[in-house]
């Protein structure tokens, strides 16, 4: 395998561990659906997508998309169109690099899930 290709894969196992951290996000009271799918462009998102009670989604995701020889990494928490958590977009032209973020980004959009679904929740009580 040449240089580019073990790049390729090893963002795909990057991508299969952001998809498996999202896949066992969950809360006891609120409905939850894993998502992962790849960008036309050349990317990939991942996420969890909550559902309240009253019908609003919140959306937990990170992405990235090839664009102009940079990686552009994003992570965010959105409830409706506010977001509650916003992650600097991160343009990269180093893969190894680019994987680095997207990893980051997993772990600091995933680790206030519980919390930031509990204040919804609290909202509505």
């Amino acid at each position: 395998m040449d240089i580019e290709g073990q790049g390729a894969a090893a963002l795909l196992v990057s991508l299969g561990r952001a998809s498996e951290t999202f896949f066992h996000l969950d809360h006891p009271y609120v409905r939850h659906q894993a998502f992962s799918y790849l960008v036309p462009d050349g990317g990939a998102a991942a996420g969890t997508i909550f559902t309240l009670p009253d019908g609003r989604e919140v959306h937990f995701s990170v992405s990235f998309v090839l664009k102009d020889g940079a990686f552009r990494i994003e992570g965010m928490a959105v409830v409706e169109d506010e977001a509650l958590l916003s992650m600097p977009v991160q343009l990269v032209p180093d893969l190894h690099e680019a994987i680095a973020v997207l990893e980051r980004y997993v772990d600091e959009v995933t680790e206030p899930v519980r919390r930031l679904v509990d204040e919804l929740l609290e909202e509505l009580a």
